[in-house]
């Protein structure tokens, strides 16, 4: 025999299944006057659910919940469009800040040697295309995280 009550899943168990319940719970349940009202009130409430009629209702009520569930979310909203704009946004204001500014431009470039103008060209574009996935990925995960 257990010192201790049993659980309410012990006694579950036993109200309900006693063919899969172990010996020593059917002991404690036998020797316990607290667990065996315990099983009883179980039974008893299994019993009075039984007993209960089904509701009947006049209208349709999967109809009225259906109708309050929150329309479904579209896959495209207007901020999967914004990150597009704004790219071309920058890239023409690239453009156009290099077009006003190309005869100084090719003032600074002339005055440097061929080589080091790809260097400097690369390395300008590399570090503008970091910056712009930098950017990007940053952008998508802010907007995950505002998604969840």
């Amino acid at each position: 025999m257990k010192n201790r009550h049993l659980t309410d899943l012990e006694i579950q168990e036993y109200a309900f299944d006693r063919s899969d319940c172990e010996a020593s719970i059917s002991e404690h349940i036998q020797a316990c006057e607290v667990c065996t009202k315990r099983v009883g009130a179980y039974l008893f409430l299994a019993t009075s659910l039984k007993d209960q009629q089904e509701p009947v209702l006049d209208y349709n009520l999967s109809a009225l919940v259906i109708a309050q569930l929150p329309a479904e979310k579209s896959n495209q909203t207007s901020s999967d469009y914004l990150l597009p704009i704004t790219v071309c946004f920058s890239i023409s204001l690239m453009l156009l800040t290099l077009y006003l500014f190309k005869d100084a431009l090719q003032n600074i470039l002339s005055a440097t040697l061929e080589p080091q103008r790809y260097f400097i060209m690369s390395t300008i574009l590399f570090i503008t295309m970091a910056l712009v996935l930098d950017i990007i990925s940053r952008f998508k995960k802010k907007m995950n995280l505002l998604d969840v």
